[in-house]
């Protein structure tokens, strides 16, 4: 039996986490025994719900997988770790936060108790796994796969200032720096539209909506709430660029799953940004929580089409070296020993 740890938030989210998506996936093509937990919002109540799975499985369980975050649900990954050492179960840890360099400066010793006695670390960019490495660590780079078959490409032949927004309204995807990229592309494209689609997760969904209502936007903005991917799919057909406004960021699926659709990413650079988008080649990079900055570069686009065309055709081919096809073999040869 293999089991996952992690935080399954689809039933807040409305989108299938890439956690519960693997599970789906090791269950069709590799092992008929995976557990995985826990849907539990409360880190006491989802750390409780851990140990509970784990020790009522202890005599059939051969490998954890923890899905490990850098903020606050950093303790779960070391604690659970603990828990795989104390019990003598081995473990894989697959890293997904943008502020994990950050958590390796501030909690040095936690890190090496986590990482040093995993059996593989797994990290699903090249970003982390370079800063990781600085410190010696040993990390295999397992790309996050995505459904091509529910994003298809659709070529656009006039853009048009209609942006698209998908992360969950939390501070550090900063969802109130695109209101002001609306505000300030309204000044030369008064129909400017934007959707933005996600989960509330902290006070900036109330602040984004009162910014809206302070800038008098609430024409061109439209939050939609929880959409599942093929919805979001589906509603990208209305929409011409996607931007992304995070503070802190890793591989996002997003901006993969924007390129498969054919919509040019404009994207703050952060964290595996950096190394995903080829500056005005594949995407446009921006400069981190400054509006005016990504605005300027999406009224140069939409006023020089024909860059925008050849970037957004460069794009569609980076999302195809994610899909499941080319990832589960990788996790194939991964779990071989555990299955």
């Amino acid at each position: 039996m293999i089991i996952q740890v992690g935080n399954i938030n689809s039933k807040i989210t409305g989108s299938i986490s890439y956690q519960e998506s693997l599970n789906e996936k090791l269950l069709k093509n590799f092992t008929k025994e995976v557990i995985s937990v826990s849907e539990k919002k409360n880190k006491i109540l989802r750390f409780l719900h851990i140990v509970w799975t784990i020790l009522r499985n202890i005599k059939k369980t051969k490998l954890v997988i923890i899905h490990s975050f850098s903020t606050k649900a950093f303790y779960i990954t070391f604690l659970t770790a603990l828990l795989c050492r104390l019990i003598r179960i081995k473990y894989f840890v697959l890293v997904h936060g943008g502020n994990y360099p950050a958590r390796i400066q501030s909690s040095p010793a936690f890190v090496k108790m986590i990482f040093s006695y995993s059996s593989k670390n797994l990290s699903p960019s090249k970003y982390l796994q370079f800063h990781f490495s600085k410190l010696g660590y040993v990390f295999d780079f397992v790309p996050n796969a995505i459904d091509l078959s529910l994003f298809k490409f659709k070529e656009r032949v006039n853009f048009k200032p209609n942006l698209l927004w998908v992360r969950a309204f939390d501070t550090i995807y900063n969802p109130q720096m695109a209101v002001f990229v609306v505000s300030l592309l309204k000044l030369n494209f008064p129909d400017v539209k934007l959707w933005m689609v996600g989960f509330k997760c902290d006070h900036s969904y109330e602040d984004t909506i009162e910014l809206i209502k302070k800038l008098n936007l609430n024409d061109n903005i439209i939050i939609t709430g929880v959409l599942t991917h093929r919805m979001w799919a589906e509603l990208s057909t209305e929409a011409d660029i996607f931007i992304n406004t995070t503070n802190i960021d890793n591989m996002p699926v997003s901006v993969l799953q924007a390129m498969a659709l054919g919509l040019p990413v404009f994207s703050t650079n952060v964290g595996g940004i950096e190394w995903l988008i080829e500056d005005n080649e594949n995407g446009i990079k921006c400069k981190v929580g400054n509006a005016d900055f990504m605005a300027n570069k999406i009224k140069w686009y939409l006023e020089n089409q024909t860059e925008l065309k050849r970037i957004a055709t460069n794009a569609v081919n980076i999302p195809r070296e994610y899909e499941w096809a080319k990832v589960l073999p990788i996790w194939g040869e991964l779990l071989k020993k555990y299955i």
